[in-house]
């Protein structure tokens, strides 16, 4: 509890010194708790902790599915659904494409991509949507990636088959994968903050 408020405390102070929202902190955190996106994007349903305050960047309403860019260069994404499908896996690994093309300098600079992946609401995870996610992983070139998070509920069946999909991805790809319970821990490791000046994800083909 004292670290997510300590956290907490940390994403305030961004805000109200201007760093986090240009706009003050009212019209920021007003704002993307009304799930709207500078304007841009709106949605009724809203992201879950500790994403419920970042402007919605992408939201799929009908998979259940939120993605953010935020810097230093990380790809996050967020499950509402409680089963991820093929559709999940294709449309999470095209968002990526798309942040790791529009942002290459940033990715390069930062020797790769950071990724996040808030899955705390799955209870399964189809074969098929594990295969067309892992082909994609592999299929990128070492250096794409720097580290991978993912972070699962208290389900040992779905957190074992993560762990094992992940075991040998350092021997294929070159960074490790971790499970983790929460991802509030990796905002304030990382100094996490979400792209305010443009949307991310501009010119993404719907599916």
């Amino acid at each position: 509890m004292a670290s997510r408020l300590a956290v907490r405390g940390y994403f305030v102070g961004l805000v109200s010194a201007g760093r986090l929202c240009p706009g003050g902190a009212c019209a920021c955190l007003v704002t993307a708790r009304a799930g709207e996106y500078h304007g841009r994007v709106r949605t009724a349903v809203a992201a879950r902790e500790p994403f419920e305050t970042w402007p919605t960047h992408f939201h799929d309403p009908d998979l259940g599915l939120f993605a953010w860019y935020a810097r230093p260069a990380t790809y996050v994404t967020q499950t509402t659904a409680p089963r991820a499908t093929a559709a999940h896996a294709t449309l999470i690994g095209r968002a990526m494409d798309h942040i790791l093309e529009r942002y290459r300098s940033e990715v390069e600079m930062h020797a790769g991509l950071l990724v996040v992946h808030d899955w705390r609401s799955l209870r399964e995870l189809e074969p098929e949507a594990r295969r067309i996610y892992s082909q994609r992983i592999e299929g990128y070139r070492r250096g794409f990636q720097r580290g991978a998070y993912v972070a699962l509920d208290l389900n040992p069946a779905l957190r074992t088959v993560v762990r094992l999909g992940a075991t040998a991805l350092p021997f294929r790809v070159g960074y490790t994968v971790e499970v983790l319970d929460d991802p509030l821990v990796l905002l304030g490791r990382y100094g996490l903050v979400p792209v305010l000046s443009t949307n991310p994800f501009e010119g993404l083909a719907p599916r």
